[in-house]
Order: structure tokens, then C-alpha cells, then sequence
């Protein structure tokens, strides 16, 4: 199936054209749920949390 066809979750968003879970057509994940992750020594910051659902096209 061509990543830019994979159903969309209407629940979230996403604008990561790179992900393979990612909807082009109607820049939503084709996933049901993903996980979020740390990326930092705190999540004090938004900066320091992202999508760990995230895979390479």
C-alpha cells in the first residue's frame, strides 16, 4: 500500500511527511494509538518530549 493511502486516524495529527505511518493526503497518522517519549533529562519542556511511534519511509 503507498504510505500516502494508509488510512488516516481522524484523532491524530501529524505533519512528518519522513514517518512511514504518515497520511500525506490528510496529514493525520495511520496509526490507532502512539507512544510519546522523553528525548531529554525532563519533560519540563515540550522541546524535550517526541513521537517514539516514529518510523523512517
Amino acid at each position: 500500500m503507498n504510505q500516502s493511502q494508509s488510512p488516516a486516524n481522524s484523532r491524530i495529527s501529524c505533519h512528518v511527511s519522513e514517518c512511514a505511518f504518515h497520511n500525506d493526503q490528510q496529514n493525520k497518522c495511520s496509526l490507532e494509538t502512539i507512544t510519546v517519549g522523553c528525548c531529554g533529562p525532563s519533560t519540563h519542556k515540550c522541546e524535550c518530549t517526541e513521537c517514539d511511534s516514529y518510523r523512517k519511509k
